[in-house]
């Protein structure tokens, strides 16, 4: 079984069980049924302290996913940190919902996890496609 943990280090306002019930349903379709996620949401200063910490990087992130499995085909073991504070700045910008920007950066996460990747402008517009047929069903 396939279990989804939320930790909020920073405040955010959502249904955990409903996105919860949304992302075990996504994660389920893409194939995986075991394993466990662990969303971590917190603020852009943590966020950032993690990112140089972890990844040498000076600059401000939505989202870093560690995935913490063997081989790709292993039951899903991974945390995924997301900067609430980047997540509400995009929802301004791109004239959508924070709940809806937090749904996109948390499916991004899985689907990093299922292989597809955002190196290229093909692969964004692949990824974002996926992201908007998952978006489309919450």
């Amino acid at each position: 079984m396939l279990d989804i943990v939320f930790h909020v280090e920073h405040s955010f306002p959502f249904n955990e069980n409903n996105v919860r019930i949304w992302l075990l349903n996504s994660a389920n379709e893409l194939g995986h049924s075991t394993g466990e996620l662990n969303f971590i949401l917190q603020n852009k200063d943590s966020h950032l302290e993690l990112n140089k910490a972890s990844l040498n990087h000076d600059y401000y992130t939505d989202i870093l996913t560690f995935d913490y499995r063997d081989q790709p085909h292993d039951d899903l073991v991974a945390d995924i940190f997301i900067n609430t504070d980047i997540v509400q700045e995009n929802a301004l910008q791109y004239g959508c919902s924070p709940l809806e920007e937090l749904k996109r950066v948390m499916i991004h996460g899985v689907l990093h996890l299922s292989g597809f990747d955002d190196h290229t402008e093909e692969e964004q517009a692949a990824m974002r496609e996926k992201e908007n047929e998952f978006l489309s069903k919450t």
